[in-house]
């Protein structure tokens, strides 16, 4: 076998920065390693311009020494490219803690352009990412501005400084509403170069937000004791407050009668009830002085934490309500005109009659029944018992198989629980948490929390059905305006009626019968007297018989004025129907089988459950809709 020297083949990796040995064959019977030329020409043969590594040459000939074999040493490296470098703040302090006005919160560092590199080949290697670095920049109102000589930045507010995505900008410290009565700040123990902050600093940051009035020396030392002992931010601190405006007292009444007792009554010495103690009310003597009506005052103007004046109100006239049984004297003076209770509310002023219980409408109680005023009973209204009041009644607890009657509203702390024997009629609204068996009548709303239970209702507004369970189950609900309830009806199919609106009257057959006898009481008198003229009948007849023609021609032109009355009553009501609301029943949950609606006259039979829906009478379309919510 002949001699043979070491040879190596050398490959460019595919970034083209390195050359690498791809191949190798040992030396056979004494040949020689490496040399230097043999590298040189193997670099050349790869198409390598840069030199060889140092030292590369004896690690190669070092591993061929050993038998081992020397492929993926790196033999020669080019130029790495440099990539952009962003602009950069160098920090003065820590912008963890505070700058303020004329701070250097640090120096820019300008962007730097990419610099390309250099393959072991020769080939341009461009740098990976943009070509130029990102410059520093501003945010919006950041607080701060740049000395283009210097490169420095400058705090202008006071605030703490932020930088995201290479833009500065600054969370301000200071902070005014939009009444500007008060600047409210942040307080710090340090400002970010960790020197202790003074009351110096926080007027200059005062001044810089425009903020003329004086800082809040105390309350700045206070906070600032805080921020020392916590070494935290101390947030919603007052530096520096407005001036209020000071409106001029309004006119007022000054109530002479001084009562400072319950506004639900108290029990007298001897056991009883003083129907008369009630809220503000005292029993007084006719004539006895109730107060003075009190003149305004003018106001003094304010000014805001920029020093803008704020003007004044001036106060306002008071304007007292006399009601019912109070003279005016001289002097702005009020007296009682009857003995009586004072009742002054909502700036009305009268002299009137009240009454409460103390508990339970029992035997102990017995019926109530007032002239003026309102009931308010501290109890149930236990069965067979009645309340009757001209203004409202209240009833904490439940009522029972009882009769209340009033003009007012009816207030029912718990519920109703009746078998048909007992019944409530308010010329207001009757509210309760349940109704079950009742016959109830309102004037204005019935408004029931969670069941209404086979009772009979009449409500002139709405009855509502949906602040809790909110179910109407069984006996006839009848509203001239809506009814909204969570369920209607039940599964069970009990069988429930719901009466939308004014219904259409029957026929009145008095008002046509008393047509038909004044037409005929028109024809016998007609038939009596001829076709001629009244006055030329009545100048024909003689002397003695011109009384009784007269009585009869009286009576029928008082029949023809009645029947023009009764043709006006009949216009009415039609006018009336044509312009009355339409109701509707809103179900909010579900409308259950069994539940009959009447409207416009006619009569729904609900056959199966509806969900979300109402329910109504459309007058042009002459039907009862139902439709979605």
């Amino acid at each position: 076998m002949s001699m043979r020297n070491a040879s190596i083949s050398i490959a460019i990796s595919e970034d083209g920065l390195s050359a690498v040995i791809s191949d190798w064959s040992a030396a056979q019977e004494g040949g020689a390693l490496i040399s230097s030329s043999g590298l040189n020409d193997a670099l050349r043969q790869a198409g390598v311009i840069t030199p060889p590594l140092v030292g590369v040459l004896t690690k190669i000939n070092t591993v061929l020494k050993k038998g081992e074999d020397p492929r993926g040493i790196t033999v020669a490296r080019g130029t790495l490219p440099e990539p952009a470098k962003d602009a950069a703040l160098q920090p003065a302090g820590d912008f963890r803690m505070p700058v303020f006005p004329g701070d250097v919160i640090g120096t820019i560092t300008p962007a730097r352009s990419a610099v390309p590199g250099k393959g072991v080949n020769g080939t341009v290697v461009k740098s990976e990412g943009p070509e130029k670095g990102q410059e520093i920049s501003f945010a919006e109102d950041c607080g701060c501005h740049l000395d283009t000589t210097t490169l420095q930045v400058r705090a202008s507010r006071y605030g703490i400084i932020g930088i995201t995505r290479n833009r500065i900008h600054m969370r301000p410290l200071i902070a005014v509403p939009p009444d500007a009565m008060v600047a409210m700040g942040s307080v710090f123990a340090r400002d970010f170069k960790g020197r202790e902050v003074t009351p110096l600093q926080m007027e200059s940051a005062l001044k810089a937000e425009d903020i003329t009035q004086p800082l809040e020396t105390a309350v700045l030392q206070a906070a600032l004791k805080n921020a020392q002992k916590s070494n935290a931010e101390i947030p919603n601190v007052p530096l520096s407050r407005g001036v209020q405006p000071q409106s001029g007292k309004d006119g007022w009444f000054e109530l002479y009668i001084k009562d400072e007792r319950s506004s639900i009554g108290i029990e007298a010495a001897d056991g009883s009830i003083d129907f008369r103690a009630r809220g503000m009310i005292k029993a007084v003597t006719s004539g006895t002085k109730l107060g003075k009506l009190h003149a305004p005052t003018r106001g003094r103007p304010g000014k805001d934490v920029f020093g803008k004046l704020i003007p004044a109100h001036d106060g306002a006239v008071f304007l007292l309500q006399t009601g019912e049984h109070v003279d005016a004297l001289e002097g702005s003076e009020f007296a009682a005109a009857i003995e009586g209770m004072v009742i002054y509310k909502n700036n009305s002023l009268s002299v009137s009659e009240v009454f409460q219980t103390r508990g339970d409408l029992n035997m102990s109680v017995g019926n109530i029944s007032l002239e003026k005023g309102s009931a308010h009973i501290r109890g149930a209204v236990l069965a067979g018992f009645r309340v009757s009041a001209p203004r409202h009644v209240r009833v904490d607890d439940i009522v029972e198989n009882a009769e209340i009657e009033c003009g007012g509203d009816v207030e029912i702390g718990a519920g109703i629980l009746m078998d048909r024997t007992g019944f409530i009629k308010a010329g207001g609204t009757i509210s309760a948490t349940f109704a079950k068996g009742a016959r109830l009548e309102s004037g204005a709303d019935i408004i029931i929390a969670h069941e209404l239970s086979n009772c009979t209702v009449f409500a002139a507004g709405s009855v509502e059905a949906v602040k809790g369970r909110g179910k109407i189950v069984g006996g006839e609900v009848h509203a001239v305006k809506n009814i909204l309830a969570n369920e209607v009806g039940s599964d069970l199919g009990v069988l429930t009626t719901i009466i939308l609106g004014t219904e259409p009257q029957p026929k009145d057959n008095t008002r046509s019968a008393r047509r038909k006898e004044l037409n005929s009481l028109i024809e016998r008198i007609d038939a009596g007297l001829g076709q001629r003229d009244l006055r030329t009948l009545l100048e024909q007849t003689p002397p003695e018989k011109r009384p009784a023609v007269a009585s009869v021609i009286k009576t029928r032109i008082a029949a023809q004025e009645e029947l023009r009355a009764l043709d006006e009553e009949e216009k009415q009501e039609k006018e009336r129907l044509l312009n009355a609301p339409k109701p509707r029943l809103k179900v909010l949950k579900t409308l259950y089988p069994g539940t009959s609606i009447k409207a416009g006259g006619l009569t729904l039979c609900i056959t199966d459950p509806v969900p979300y829906s109402q329910i109504y009478f459309d007058p042009q379309a002459g039907e009862i809709v139902i439709a979605s919510l």
